[in-house]
């Protein structure tokens, strides 16, 4: 039987003309995409890797994503509800890409997810949750299931611009098995915290 494949023994039937077997290291994709074939399988191709000829600094991976946006790196997240949303997009565009949230959602709910990755700040939290040390582990609980933080910071007040008591991690309140358990009671205090002067 005739073949339209690398280096394969198998192959499609009723190609124009046979390719003969090839060298060890193949042909090039302009050959093997160049040849009259009615298609490929996986089991007809084998990449292997080669030698990069150009540096790491060489190469730019930067493409057009609109007629005015250009992106670091070829990475787009879909506009699908299974695939992007706030965290996604977020996620997405820290590796130089960008995602596209999706819209199948009330238009609140498409907006918090823009929200999280625009007051995204690298390395800076611009809006900490804070709790005060009079509120409870339930407190605690309630802000860690709406927005999925683990580390409340423990103010006078429980307000953002107050003074500093303590903090509050998923560590600490994990096995406290009464929920209404003040967090005075297992938060570290502000004297055992290392922060920035």
């Amino acid at each position: 039987s005739s073949f339209c494949s690398l280096a394969t023994s198998g192959g499609r039937e009723g190609a124009e003309a046979p390719v003969p077997a090839m060298s060890l290291d193949g042909l090039d994709a302009d050959t093997v995409f160049n040849t009259p074939c009615f298609g490929y399988t996986y089991d007809d191709l084998i990449s292997l890797p080669g030698q990069a000829t150009p540096g790491d600094g060489a190469i730019d991976l930067a493409t057009r994503f609109s007629r005015n946006l250009v992106i670091n790196s070829p990475i787009v997240a879909a506009p699908m509800a299974s695939v992007c949303e706030g965290q996604m997009a977020l996620a997405v565009a820290l590796s130089g890409g960008i995602g596209v949230v999706h819209c199948e959602c009330d238009p609140d709910v498409q907006a918090e997810h823009v929200t999280v990755v625009k007051q995204y700040e690298h390395g800076f939290i611009m809006d900490p949750m804070t709790l005060s040390s009079v509120s409870t582990v339930e407190d605690y609980d309630r802000i860690r299931e709406k927005h999925g933080i683990r580390t409340v910071l423990i103010t006078e007040g429980g307000v953002v611009g107050s003074k500093l008591q303590g903090i509050v991690t998923s560590r600490d309140v994990d096995l406290v098995t009464n929920r209404k358990t003040r967090l005075e009671k297992i938060m570290t205090p502000r004297g055992k915290m290392r922060v920035a002067r």
